[in-house]
């Protein structure tokens, strides 16, 4: 925490809060920022899988004001906590915050991971941005083919060849040959390694 507080508020139905004691089920962590109260920074919902129903149900809303392992790993915690250690779910889904995917294994370590393709390449296409790559270059990256390739890649050939497969095919359409232009690629290709 560095000498840092924090602040985690939550509230939770207890009524929904009893389905997540139901052993399997599909849990679902989203996080946005349009609509969290200042003075905090994000809200994390936790919603699950009602299988009677076909739908998620919002089961947990937290304010926090800090977007990091730390944060996530408490409000895991709370979940746990006010689920009397019954919450084990099959499977987690959410966005592809690398703190969140860290925070879900580290808390549900049975549950496999599962992440949708619209929030990766969202997350891809910010951090380009951040960047500074060009806008024309970072929709070449995003056109079907190209980064989405990660998708269908066993992890075991990724760093080997199908990163370097994905940045040949990538810089077939964009050819950047500027120091400039290269060294803001380098950046990402730095993250994604680390970030993947």
């Amino acid at each position: 925490m560095e000498g840092k507080l924090r602040r985690i508020v939550g509230f939770g139905h207890p009524d929904l809060i009893r389905l997540m004691k139901y052993p399997g089920i599909t849990l679902f962590v989203d996080t946005t920022v349009s609509v969290t109260p200042k003075p905090f920074t994000q809200t994390i919902i936790v919603m699950i899988h009602d299988r009677a129903h076909n739908l998620y149900v919002p089961c947990f809303c937290y304010l926090v004001d800090t977007k990091d392992h730390w944060t996530y790993w408490n409000v895991s915690q709370w979940i746990k906590i006010q689920t009397d250690m019954a919450c084990v779910p099959r499977m987690g889904l959410g966005d592809f915050e690398q703190a969140l995917h860290l925070e879900i294994r580290d808390q549900f370590e049975s549950a496999c991971i599962v992440g949708y393709l619209f929030y990766w390449k969202q997350a891809i296409r910010r951090k380009m941005i951040s960047l500074g790559i060009a806008r024309v270059e970072v929709a070449a990256a995003m056109e079907s083919g190209v980064l989405d390739l990660f998708t269908v890649l066993p992890v075991n050939v990724l760093q080997k060849t199908g990163i370097p497969f994905v940045i040949k095919t990538l810089y077939r359409l964009i050819v950047p040959t500027e120091a400039d232009r290269k060294e803001k690629w380098q950046a990402f290709w730095d993250y994604f390694v680390k970030a993947w």
